[in-house]
């Protein structure tokens, strides 16, 4: 394989994984990794740990880049959060591309890949964002994870696309792949199924208030009148309403707005979660009110 061409699949192959975090996309996770593995085959552990670099970094660049949502707030340190928390990513990559390219076998690349994802997510600075289970929400072989845990589902998931990949090399491999999706499949049939207890009907409140502004005091008083407008709208019936985790930074210090939440919760009959910050000495930290039907914090 031309070197530049590997190159170029292995940077595709992360667009598509990250593609399959969008809502309805997540079928793309089963051939995501097919490109990715079809370069490594044979590739080496040199050329590996090059491609599977390139194909990480690519890949967390995308992923974190709504951390940029942060730039008001905090500015060119997004840059370095950014920067720093797509190399730390791509660092696993490039482990999985050494082993991956040293030995070509769907058993050894599935296995990897869940051990790698494992490994990412452990320890205090271990994070799950783009591993596969995630991009599973809503597909029918979810309920899977309930016999297997999340990993099942990355395994099946690598499991085929390394049956895949390899068949291009060995068709004697491509009627394996069908082994990934129809395991799961089974453990989906085998799975407690939930019982319908019935409905819940929840009221979101969400004024799209800009970061920068969230925490810009001056302005508590219009935020206020936002939130008035959009309670008011609420008409019963409702079980639960419920108002972003960082909704108003004050509430706690001001008892004339956090009556409003009080008001609606009295008016509607219905429990009331807001989310607002707690200050204490020079800490910040995020917490959630919940207000009775009668408007009592409990």
């Amino acid at each position: 394989m031309p070197r530049r061409f590997g190159e170029i699949v292995s940077l595709g192959a992360a667009a598509l994984l990250w593609a399959s975090f969008y809502p309805g996309w997540g079928w793309l996770a089963w051939l995501a990794l097919v490109p990715l593995l079809w370069a490594l085959d044979g590739a080496g552990p040199r050329r590996g740990v090059v491609l599977g670099a390139m194909f990480g970094l690519a890949f967390f660049l995308l992923q974190f880049a709504s951390l940029f949502s942060l730039w008001p707030l905090v500015g060119p340190v997004t840059l370095l959060a950014w920067g720093a928390l797509s190399l730390f990513g791509a660092l696993f990559l490039a482990v999985f591309g050494i082993v991956a390219g040293w030995r070509a076998h769907p058993l050894l690349w599935s296995g990897l890949w869940v051990l790698i994802e494992g490994a990412r997510a452990a320890g205090p600075l271990g994070f799950t964002f783009g591993s596969i289970p995630a991009s599973m929400a809503g597909s029918p072989f979810l309920p899977a994870a309930a016999m297997g845990g999340p990993w099942l589902l990355s395994l099946g998931v690598a499991w085929t696309a390394g049956c895949l990949a390899r068949g291009f090399r060995r068709p004697r491999w491509l009627p394996w792949a069908a082994v990934g999706p129809l395991v799961l499949f089974a453990l989906t049939w085998l799975a407690p199924q939930p019982r319908d207890a019935g409905t819940l009907t929840v009221a979101l409140v969400q004024p799209n208030i800009p970061k920068e502004e969230q925490v810009d005091y001056s302005r508590l008083p219009e935020h206020v009148e936002i939130y008035r407008e959009l309670l008011a709208s609420i008409a019963p019936p409702v079980d639960l309403i419920v108002a972003p985790e960082n909704a108003l930074p004050w509430l706690l210090d001001e008892p004339e707005y956090l009556a409003l939440f009080q008001v609606t919760a009295r008016r509607l009959g219905a429990p009331v979660m807001v989310g607002t910050a707690e200050f204490r000495a020079d800490r910040v930290y995020n917490t959630v009110l919940v207000l009775s039907p009668t408007g009592e914090v409990v």
